[in-house]
């Protein structure tokens, strides 16, 4: 699968990973402000953004498409770092191919199974169904829309960059929405580990989100020997976007 992406910067590789019904641009600012010490890479996964949709969609999946796409960019060591969705693709990635990490950095999920809907997935879950079947043709309308079901402006914008004319006097997703809420109970179960993964990793945890919790962290390090933790104390799940400057400084502290 050819998986569309942006490329800033020179230095070393680091890739950026985006999570559930994400895109790269989410990631751009944080991108811009590394793209100094690094060369960045950042990715659409499947289903996602601007890039192929597909009937399938798992955690083994998405780090093969990696994979591929490392392999086509000549890129054979580098940095990763996954939010949500796209930590546990960076996890199962490391796990599968260890060779091609030179560090891990996952931002705001474990390796663990999730058993529950989140609320904030609850709010995206109704959106999405609030713009199926071509409810909208007008872009204003579709927002209105958007903004009485969703009262999280930080999810809000979230799901405007998503918004798409398709040509044919019709809003609709970017991302595949009929897959990804099919599968979204898969993509709460826990990666596949076929070996403990020894490069350095750091978790940052938003001390506001329960996704991680801090007394599970040793039963992680079964898994990552080399783990280590952040907490940013006032930062949502959307932690890169609440707080870019701390969490580029952590960022940078793990990495140089």
């Amino acid at each position: 699968m050819e998986l569309n992406f942006r490329q800033l910067g020179h230095g070393d590789p680091l890739i950026i990973l985006h999570g559930l019904f994400g895109m790269l641009d989410n990631w751009m600012s944080i991108a811009k402000k590394l793209s100094d010490k690094f060369e960045v890479f950042l990715i659409d996964q499947r289903n996602h953004g601007k890039s192929p949709h597909s009937e399938d969609h798992n955690y083994l999946l998405m780090a093969r498409d990696l994979l591929d796409f490392m392999q086509e960019q000549n890129i054979y060591s580098a940095h990763l770092l996954g939010h949500s969705m796209g930590g546990k693709t960076a996890m199962q990635f490391a796990t599968l191919y260890p060779g091609y990490i030179k560090s891990l950095v996952i931002a705001d999920i474990f390796p663990k199974e999730y058993e529950r809907i989140t609320d904030d997935h609850t709010m995206v879950f109704e959106a999405i169904q609030s713009l199926r079947n071509c409810s909208f043709s007008d872009r204003r309308l579709a927002e209105k829309k958007l903004s009485e079901l969703v009262p999280n402006q930080r999810i809000l914008q979230f799901l405007f960059k998503n918004l798409s004319f398709d040509g044919q006097s019709c809003i609709r997703w970017k991302f595949n929405a009929d897959v990804l809420m099919r599968e979204y109970m898969n993509l709460m179960e826990n990666i596949h580990f076929s070996a403990q993964v020894n490069a350095p990793v750091l978790f940052i945890k938003a001390g506001k989100s329960d996704y991680i919790l801090p007394e599970e962290f040793e039963s992680v390090k079964k898994y990552f020997p080399q783990a280590k933790l952040e907490i940013m104390p006032e930062a949502t799940h959307w932690l890169h976007a609440d707080d870019p400057e701390t969490f580029v400084k952590i960022l940078l502290n793990f990495l140089k």
